[in-house]
Formats: C-alpha cells, structure tokens, sequence
C-alpha cells in the first residue's frame, strides 16, 4: 500500500502538520474511501462491487462471444454440452477463486471430489453424496430438505 501511494501519504502528513482547507473536501475523503475500499479488498482477496454487480457486468461481457456463437453453431447442441464451447476474456477485476466447501463434511471440494448439485437444488460433495446413496446404489435423502434423491439424477457443479 504504501509504495503504491507514497505520494499521497507524503501530502497527508504534511496536511496533519499545516492544516489547509482542501483537506476537508468531501471529493478527497470520497477518493481516500475509495482508495481504502480497493487496497483492502485487494488486500483480502474480496470483490470490491456487490455480487449483483459483478454478475451483471460478466453476463453483459459475455454476449458478444455467446451471440457469435449463436449465429455459427444450433442453440439446442448447446444444451446437451459440459461446457459451453466459448472462451469468455474477463478483466483482472472479475478473476475470483472459487471455494465450495460441503455443508455436510464441512470440507473444502477438490477436483477429484467435486460438489454435486442434488435433484432438489442443494449441492454437496461427490463424497458424501456417495457415502449416503451407499456407494451409488440405493435412494438417499438429502441431508437438508429430506426429498429422495437418487445418485444418477445428482449433476456436477464446476467452479
């Protein structure tokens, strides 16, 4: 922080020792704010927008690339894929990682024990989605909502 701002801190020292008027500006204690809220969300690896914000901001990045899409491939293939068959370029401000820790286990999922998102919407490991469903042969019920699940109908999240 403080050899990205050195100037600034340099002006406010000496702002503490000679007090001036532009000190008290509401548009300088609206840029210190906004200096303050980026470097410590920076510093913790937090978004800095609401996560209404940057969702709306990504899905609007992403038309360009998903409408050409649109024109060169049928909408319907798409729904049978994984993945979908574009690379979307995001800004540096919108790279997160992405955590999924299991409401049951309460650990954290990797990619060989990846979450799955139950029939009724609740997602949990792979892990312990097989432990309950005995090794993915019998009906389970989900831990939190009680509806019968079964291991065939459970989908993988990626994160």
């Amino acid at each position: 922080f403080s050899n990205r701002h050195i100037k600034k801190i340099k002006e406010l020292m000496i702002l503490l020792v000679r007090p001036d008027s532009s000190l008290s500006t509401d548009d300088l204690y609206r840029q210190i704010k906004n200096i303050f809220t980026e470097d410590y969300c920076a510093l913790h690896k937090i978004p800095k927008h609401s996560l209404l914000y940057s969702t709306t901001m990504v899905g609007a990045m992403s038309l360009p690339g998903l409408s050409k899409m649109a024109k060169l491939k049928d909408l319907k293939s798409w729904v049978e894929l994984e993945r979908l068959p574009v690379e979307i370029e995001l800004p540096e401000e919108f790279h997160y990682h992405s955590v999924f820790i299991c409401p049951v286990s309460k650990e954290n999922t990797t990619t060989s024990n990846p979450p799955v998102r139950l029939a009724c919407g609740h997602a949990i490991s792979r892990s312990c989605m097989r432990d309950l469903s005995k090794m993915e042969t019998s009906q389970f019920k989900c831990p939190y909502c009680q509806t019968d699940q079964t291991a065939s109908r459970c989908l993988q999240l990626f994160l």
